[in-house]
């Protein structure tokens, strides 16, 4: 069993590129791995067990909002610890 969820539409002021650091602490606490898609087509795997997660594929693999622009979260890395996670959403913020 698994999670799936998407992170929506595309917008200016919300960094959707990423997991966030709730995503994988809600898989974590369900006992099972997760999924998520992006705006900008990318697609992640969440290790529940391990807390990292890491692309499956990056921009423009999966379907994209019409309205995503590459760059405006910044250099998206291939995999991040949920430390290096926390770290991410604290500079988006």
């Amino acid at each position: 069993m698994a999670s799936y969820h998407t992170h929506g539409a595309f917008e200016y002021d919300t960094p959707a590129e990423f997991p966030s650091v709730s995503d994988l602490e809600a898989d974590e606490a369900e006992g099972i791995d997760g999924y998520i898609s992006t705006p900008g087509g990318r697609f992640w795997y969440v290790d529940e067990t391990e807390l990292v997660v890491s692309q499956i594929c990056g921009v423009g693999c999966m379907i994209q909002d019409s309205n995503f622009e590459v760059g405006l979260d910044g250099c998206i890395e291939v995999s991040y610890s949920i430390e290096e996670m926390r770290g991410l959403w604290l500079s988006q913020s």
